[in-house]
């Protein structure tokens, strides 16, 4: 158990794709009509065949238990229901063994982690989601539970580093989060914002030195 929660692999027969897009669409309304981010848009990802279909692999490539520049790993946390009766997913994660090419083609942060890449002695958070539709805020620390996780098989791999990044718009407060949680900030990026045209997504790749953990 991770702070309440009960991790385990993602499954498609479980349903698991369904539940990350269902918990995307959460966030989505979040940002959009609580905070007024365009960190992802104002389309719910249950609508974008893209997203559908990159979320349906995470989960089907995790099920296949790759290693090496292929592994993928893809979980869901769950929490019993203040009844406990039912099961509840809470978030998900999923971690790989590349960084995305918008980290590699920025020149400023390729001399950061050359030698890192050439090691393979990472692996990467490339997802980090919460449900904000649970029953009484049962999501609420399921990402801490779900970093932590992710640590320890970052571990378990024989790595020392968890990459990942983060929007470095406003709300703000992303950055901090990590930091928080052991990271620390390696570089800004920027990216055409692919979930709303004409504007930008900027970034900051962060990393988590497990030998000092």
């Amino acid at each position: 158990m991770n702070n309440g929660f009960h991790i385990r692999p993602a499954q498609e027969a479980k349903q698991d794709s369904t539940f990350i897009l269902q918990a995307h669409d959460s966030a989505v309304r979040y940002l959009t009509d609580t905070v007024g981010s365009n960190q992802w848009g104002n389309q719910p990802f249950s609508t974008r065949e893209r997203a559908v279909t990159l979320i349906k692999q995470l989960v089907i490539k995790s099920e296949e238990e790759l290693q090496g520049d292929q592994y993928i790993r893809t979980v869901i946390a769950e929490k019993l229901s203040q009844d406990g009766r039912q099961t509840i997913k809470c978030g998900a994660a999923t971690v790989d063994a590349v960084f995305p090419t918008y980290v590699t083609n920025v020149e400023e942060l390729r001399a950061h982690i050359r030698s890192t890449i050439e090691s393979k002695d990472f692996l990467y958070l490339d997802r980090l989601i919460s449900d904000r539709n649970t029953p009484d805020n049962l999501s609420k620390g399921v990402g801490k539970a779900l970093l932590d996780y992710c640590k320890s098989l970052t571990r378990k791999e024989g790595k020392r580093f968890l990459f990942s990044d983060c929007f470095a718009g406003p709300p703000f407060g992303l950055r901090e989060y990590y930091q928080s949680q052991g990271f620390r900030i390696i570089g800004p990026f920027g990216v055409p914002n692919k979930h709303v045209d004409g504007t930008d997504w900027p970034g900051v790749l962060l990393c988590c030195d497990l030998m000092k953990e």
